[in-house]
């Protein structure tokens, strides 16, 4: 027997591919339910987005946004409230949100991406 998630993933698929948007978001949220994955909300986004409901899209990539940040991911979180700026470019509390998440974002990857260890960098200056 499949697994309720694999289940539930194939009826939202089935629902996307219909263009039957209300059921594929009440599907979704059976799935995050289950499994709290932040790509679930960019996706209920992206559909609320689908019957120009933007403000409910902005909501669900700023929870999205929430969710990557708080799982360390602040690269990713950024990437979310960017998505939701576009749509509400006005918003200066988005604005805000974002300059912080790219605050985090630089701390948390700098050494990353330049390929060198905190200590070795340490060592080398």
């Amino acid at each position: 027997m499949a697994s309720m998630t694999a289940i539930i993933t194939e009826k939202v698929q089935e629902h996307l591919n219909k263009a039957n948007w209300k059921a594929a978001i009440t599907e979704m949220e059976k799935l995050f339910a289950i499994h709290q994955d932040p790509l679930i909300r960019v996706r209920i986004g992206d559909v609320r987005q689908k019957l120009n409901r933007k403000d409910e899209a902005i909501r669900e990539y700023l929870l999205a946004a929430d969710l990557f940040a708080e799982r360390g991911f602040f690269v990713k979180a950024r990437a979310q409230y960017r998505l939701a700026l576009r749509l509400d470019p006005s918003n200066i509390d988005l604005v805000k949100e974002g300059e912080t998440s790219h605050e985090l974002s630089g701390r948390k990857t700098k050494t990353r991406t330049r390929g060198i260890s905190p200590t070795r960098a340490d060592r080398e200056r």
